[in-house]
């Protein structure tokens, strides 16, 4: 799901708004969907070997290495991690070798 995320104060829940449409000049529709935030990952405008869009806190495989890495985002910098911790600053470098396999959430379902 692709959209913007936003706070709802009133009833204190995050939402992802993901159309918006223009009723008038000063009215519009939103379809929105309440999530938790933590789960959110940002898109990192970059593609893994296969083209897929590789998002914050998705896990990635790198093959030549037999490794698996977990997207993260540190002061200011897409990092990929192992074991939480920092390998490698530059994603860019390692997507042409890297296959967007889950994410961490779908991760921690597979290993329960």
């Amino acid at each position: 799901m692709y959209g913007d995320l936003t706070k709802n104060p009133r009833e204190k829940c995050s939402l992802i708004i993901t159309e918006y449409k223009k009723l008038s000049d000063t009215l519009w529709e939103e379809k929105t969907y309440i999530v938790i935030p933590e789960t959110i990952g940002q898109y990192i405008g970059l593609e893994d070997k296969n083209g897929k869009k590789i998002f914050e806190k998705d896990w990635l495989y790198d093959e030549p290495n037999d490794w698996h890495y977990t997207v993260g985002f540190e002061d200011g910098v897409f990092r990929l991690l192992l074991d939480e911790e920092v390998v490698w600053d530059d994603v860019y470098e390692y997507k042409n070798q890297c296959e967007v396999i889950s994410t961490i959430f779908d991760r921690n379902l597979i290993r329960k």
